[in-house]
């Protein structure tokens, strides 16, 4: 399934959402350090499960939200959202773009790990219907910390 580009107005800025591409490979990189460009140009050049969108103002990469299809199960891997525009909708924009995706290619779960000290990460999905569903013990690095993984069903 090929992700549209899509475009949606917040008060005075437009922000288009679209596949990532191979240009985008340093600003991905830039924007979230925690994955190297191997990685993200892997995800980009070969991984046809992806489900990589970023989203843009002007061009420029704000936004960022990787996922992957495992046969029915829609894994998000990452979702960062440029300080500058955070607490402003659009990493919910985002998340909202990847279940639609997700229902669209008949996933029947939605999984996700999240920090618990993310406090407004956990708010954004506990809105949208995701529920605890255990917690990964030392999951993420620098620093140390579990994961809570999270989970909807669609």
């Amino acid at each position: 399934m090929q992700f549209k580009s899509i475009q949606k107005q917040f008060g005075d800025t437009v922000i288009e959402l679209r596949r990532l591409e191979p240009e985008n490979i340093d600003a991905v990189h830039a924007l979230d350090t925690r994955w190297s460009i191997e990685t993200v140009r892997f995800r980009i050049d070969a991984d046809r499960t992806a489900f990589d969108i970023a989203g843009f103002i002007n061009g420029q990469l704000i936004a960022v939200s990787l996922a992957a299809i495992v046969i029915d199960e829609f894994s998000l891997l990452n979702i960062v959202v440029t300080p500058l525009y955070r607490q402003q909708v659009i990493g919910s924009w985002l998340l909202s773009n990847q279940l639609n995706a997700a229902k669209q290619a008949g996933c029947k779960n939605f999984f996700l790990e999240v920090r618990p000290s993310n406090k407004n990460a956990v708010r954004l999905y506990r809105k949208l219907g995701f529920q605890q569903e255990g917690v990964r013990t030392g999951y993420y690095q620098k620093p140390i910390e579990d994961a809570l993984l999270m989970a909807k069903r669609l």
